[in-house]
């Protein structure tokens, strides 16, 4: 048994979806003005609105659908697919889930107000700007509900399928915490936006959790849907808003949605601190050792591997060092105003 090479070789399977991913955005970027164009006029108002329509269809579609399809036509993909389907009930109770998804929303909601802070010292102190992507919608239909369809329905359904159902059921098998750190680190970096890292990493990570305990996408489909429709809301009721000239009817939405926010974020970090402190095991597995080496299948401490033995060979593949490094220059280059 080799176990390091086995690992090696499912993180660069991971990294390599990524990086298909990746390449093909960089096709289909010179594709979406071509194909806008056949539907609308570019003097058009809404030529914006559909632009990004046609962005968001082709990115989820095809840069994301194309690196799945492909995957579960290899022997791995099939392998991992026939282990247990994604769509099936969870293992957990349904208290147990909605629970564990207010964790999720305040610990990633606290990530993003301390992600804040830290980037806005950070400015400070060296003295820089940063950009970050801009997601508001235009104050027109067809942006709004294009910013719906993205937020509420593609990206949760197909992040969760590349991310959670694939990339992280690949690699359970060599432990669990492990390969929920790692599926965490990589949707946040995956991003490429700045303020988005890591609060996504939190969110990644929890619901990489969830899944992991569930056995099922569905929870975690559910859960992403519900976190973004929150933010697809936000952006859905600033559109049009002019904050040079503040109209207070306007912003009394926007006022109660981040009361909303507030309150999920102080109830997720209160729930958390009863379960470390009442039900501490809900974050344990029962994990399979696993073994180092590959002359012997007798499982000995001298040749189990831990945890963190298996975060660092993952991340030790030529490929994932390739992606990562990849990841974070483009997260990098976005954020000093470099054309990525």
């Amino acid at each position: 048994m080799d176990t390091k090479k086995d690992i090696k070789r499912v993180s660069n399977i991971n990294s390599a979806l990524i990086l298909f991913f990746l390449a093909l955005i960089v096709v289909l970027n010179f594709l979406f003005d071509p194909i806008t164009l056949l539907f609308m006029d570019a003097k058009s108002p809404y030529y914006n609105a559909v632009y990004t329509l046609i962005g968001y269809s082709l990115q989820y579609f095809v840069a994301v659908g194309v690196p799945l399809f492909t995957f579960y036509l290899t022997d791995t993909g099939k392998n991992i697919k026939k282990s247990r389907p994604n769509f099936v009930k969870s293992k957990m109770p349904v208290s147990w889930i909605a629970k564990h998804i207010v964790i999720c929303f305040g610990l990633s909601y606290a990530m993003a107000y301390a992600s804040k802070i830290f980037f806005a010292i950070l400015k400070k102190l060296l003295n820089i700007e940063l950009n970050a992507v801009d997601f508001s919608a235009e104050d027109n239909w067809i942006s709004k509900l294009t910013n719906l369809i993205a937020m509420v329905i593609l990206a949760p359904v197909f992040e969760e399928l590349l991310f959670r159902g694939t990339i992280l059921r690949n690699g359970l098998k060599f432990g669990k915490w492990s390969m929920i750190i790692m599926s965490g680190i990589f949707f946040g970096l995956w991003h490429l936006n700045y303020e988005q890292t890591l609060y996504t990493m939190t969110f990644g990570i929890y619901l990489a959790f969830i899944y992991a305990k569930t056995e099922s996408l569905i929870p975690t489909i559910a859960a992403h849907m519900i976190f973004n429709s929150f933010a697809a809301v936000q952006t859905i009721i600033s559109a049009g808003v002019d904050l040079n000239n503040i109209d207070i009817i306007k912003l009394i939405p926007l006022e109660l949605m981040g009361f909303t926010i507030i309150a999920l974020m102080l109830t997720g970090i209160i729930f958390f601190i009863l379960e470390l402190v009442n039900h501490r095991e809900s974050y344990k597995f029962d994990d399979e050792k696993i073994l180092t080496d590959e002359t012997s299948d007798e499982i000995t401490e001298e040749n189990k591997m831990s945890g963190g033995k298996v975060f660092a060979v993952y991340f030790s593949a030529p490929v994932t060092i390739i992606v990562v490094i990849l990841l974070a220059s483009l997260t990098v280059m976005a954020a000093v105003g470099l054309d990525v």
